[in-house]
């Protein structure tokens, strides 16, 4: 069996999401802020509600993506 270990230094933190909400036809740039962020942005697979968002950017303190 894996064994996972959790740092807290290790793991970003998410204080916004901006916008809140989309369209249903995608095309929204999405940001989620906070802090302990890699700033490499293909080191992201985000999805919403079972919908890929692109990564377009990412620094240190949040990541956007762009909604399918």
């Amino acid at each position: 069996m894996d064994t996972a270990t959790y740092e807290g230094s290790n793991t970003a933190v998410v204080d916004s999401i901006n916008p809140r909400y989309g369209t249903v036809e995608g095309g929204t740039l999405v940001t989620f802020g906070g802090r302990g962020f890699d700033a490499d942005s293909s080191k992201y697979t985000i999805t919403i509600d079972g919908v890929a968002c692109a990564p377009q950017n990412a620094s240190t303190t949040g990541v956007t993506c762009l909604t399918g």
